[in-house]
């Protein structure tokens, strides 16, 4: 009885302390913290779930009972998950992303994939190259009012008896402060190209040097000096005086400076000249090359123009050159453009 009677008044004491302090508690980042000033720790799982803003009381409540606490993973868009139901899921997606290539149809795409490679990428290329050098070069067919002085007098006296086929590509105007050498100015004279118009000649033949048609040319000669000729080291050296050969078949045969009236202008012409040993089709042609100066407006600088031509000629019986066909002249002033565009690097400042 008495044992009974003391239960009781432990009890009824036990009561009154908690409402005389009143221990309700609030969830805080940090843990619960009671109205007293106490802080009581979270689980690792309380804490887990209040990092992500879960701060329902059920999920509390569930979190504590569980003997064996694990990590919960909360997703945004999807369930609670666990760590083992997350893992499988990963993997079960990240396998998804991969070609089963153990499947035919798999398999057949991948080859496919593959073979078009080959095709694809030489594709991408030429539109691309085709693309910058429209960017700085202008391609016509027209034949320009100018007669080159190293077309033959025979073809050019007797037009019903040859084809001429001529193609001339022009750069865009540019600033001449852009340019790393001086412009020739009409009060020098000389037989040979200026510096800048010889630059301008290296790096565009060696740039064709390297070219498969140049590369095609070279296995049809048979001359040791004719093949040494397409060498970076010769063409470094080369003067492009009268007489020059360059990349096998290209014999300089006239040079005029500047036309007077204080202008600047240079032209070139590399005649189209093979040896004994040539075996290929036969080609008759020339390449004009010029710098051109533009008349200058006012309050602004002298400008230059790039030029190169290509001038082809055939007898009316025979077949049509390169430049006479569709893809042929595409083809030959997308080259022609790419060797201007080679050009004006090597002379121009970057």
């Amino acid at each position: 009885m008495m044992k009974l009677l003391s239960t009781a008044i432990l009890l009824l004491a036990a009561e009154a302390l908690a409402s005389k302090v009143n221990c309700s508690t609030k969830y805080t980042t940090g843990g619960f913290e009671n109205k007293a000033g106490g802080t009581i720790p979270d689980t690792a799982d309380e804490q887990l779930m209040a990092g992500m803003g879960k701060r329902s009381d059920n999920k509390f409540k569930a979190a504590r009972s569980s003997k064996a606490p694990s990590i919960i993973l909360v997703s945004r868009t999807g369930p609670v998950l666990t760590k083992g139901q997350a893992t499988d899921t990963d993997k079960e997606a990240q396998r998804s992303y991969l070609p089963d290539l153990s499947r035919p149809q798999h398999r057949t795409a991948a080859v496919a994939a593959a073979a078009l490679l080959p095709v694809v990428l030489p594709t991408l290329y030429v539109a691309y190259l085709n693309w910058a050098v429209r960017r700085v070069t202008t391609c016509t067919a027209t034949p320009p009012p100018r007669t080159p002085s190293s077309l033959p007098k025979e073809v050019a006296a007797n037009p019903d008896d040859w084809v001429v086929s001529c193609e001339r590509v022009v750069s865009q105007p540019l600033p001449a402060g852009t340019l790393l050498l001086p412009l020739r100015t009409s009060s020098a004279s000389s037989s040979t190209p200026s510096p800048l118009l010889t630059a301008y000649l290296r790096t565009t033949y060696r740039a064709f040097s390297w070219t498969p048609q140049a590369l095609l040319i070279r296995a049809m000669l048979a001359e040791p000096e004719r093949r040494a000729s397409f060498a970076g080291g010769y063409i470094a050296g080369l003067s492009f005086a009268r007489g020059d050969v360059v990349d096998g078949v290209y014999r300089v045969t006239s040079y005029e400076g500047c036309r007077g009236g204080g202008a600047s202008g240079e032209v070139i012409e590399l005649s189209i000249d093979v040896p004994r040993s040539y075996r290929g089709p036969p080609v008759r042609g020339l390449i004009l090359s010029a710098v051109e100066e533009e008349e200058e407006e006012e309050g602004d600088g002298a400008t230059v123009r790039f030029v190169n031509e290509t001038w082809l000629w055939r007898k009316r019986d025979e077949k049509p050159t390169l430049l006479e066909t569709p893809f042929g002249r595409w083809f030959h002033g997308l080259l022609a453009g790419w060797l201007v565009m080679k050009g004006l690097g090597g002379v121009t400042r970057k």
